[in-house]
């Protein structure tokens, strides 16, 4: 009996040794890290907080700069362009004046006008101020190619011209006539391209054949130079 009891005695004590360092080895260690964690979380999260402010605010900074420095670009650009645009109208203003100067005598066709040669070409007929645009779409050739061949007459509206062979009035080609009832010059012209013309001064009505003098010949040549044109000119000496 007494054994028995000394027995019992051993395994109950056995039971709280073993069973009494159960508290502080799982449960608070656990506690212990959950803490931990909990705290490192929140330190991620703050340090991520500040590292996002301050990339917000580096790129802030950084797009402030960037539009200060595009509107100066913007301004000078601009200034720049207006220079430009002024010296350009100023150029343009002074050739003008040059050729209307030079441009005094408005005549009558040298030549009697024939059966259809006095009727105004509407379709197929451009004209353009002086210091104006290009013409649109025309046909460009080499110098000589009767199928490429333009006329052109200036009169008080400006610079015309239509393509030699447009069926009018009967006839199969159009005269000087067609473009002007009166005009100061007239000649021949080939679009070499849209940007370069060979110009002459071969027009029995107002032209060569009506003795255009020399001025009106240079003004003429400035008039498609006033318009943009990289001009080639046929000699022609009154």
């Amino acid at each position: 009996m007494r054994s028995l009891i000394q027995i019992l005695f051993l395994f109950l004590a056995w039971c709280n040794l073993s069973a009494a360092p159960v508290l502080p080895n799982v449960a608070l260690p656990s506690y212990a890290i959950s803490i931990s964690n909990a705290e490192n979380l929140n330190q991620e999260s703050k340090i991520k907080t500040g590292v996002l402010n301050y990339a917000k605010s580096d790129i802030s900074k950084n797009s402030l700069s960037q539009k200060v420095v595009f509107g100066e670009s913007s301004v000078l650009e601009n200034r720049a362009r207006e220079a430009n645009v002024r010296v350009v109208q100023g150029a343009g203003s002074s050739l003008i004046a040059s050729i209307k100067s030079r441009l005094t005598l408005l005549k009558n066709p040298a030549r009697p006008i024939l059966s259809g040669e006095g009727i105004p070409l509407i379709n197929g007929k451009q004209t353009r101020v002086f210091g104006g645009s290009k013409f649109d779409n025309v046909v460009t050739g080499s110098y000589g190619d009767a199928s490429k061949k333009y006329i052109w007459t200036i009169d008080d509206n400006g610079v015309n011209v239509g393509l030699e062979q447009t069926p009018i009035g009967g006839n199969s080609v159009i005269k000087h006539t067609n473009l002007s009832s009166q005009a100061y010059s007239g000649g021949e012209v080939w679009f070499i391209t849209q940007n370069k013309v060979h110009v002459n001064a071969w027009s029995g009505r107002f032209g060569a054949g009506a003795n255009m003098t020399k001025a009106e010949w240079e003004a003429s040549i400035d008039a498609f130079k006033s318009n943009g044109y990289e001009v080639i000119v046929e000699p022609y000496n009154p």
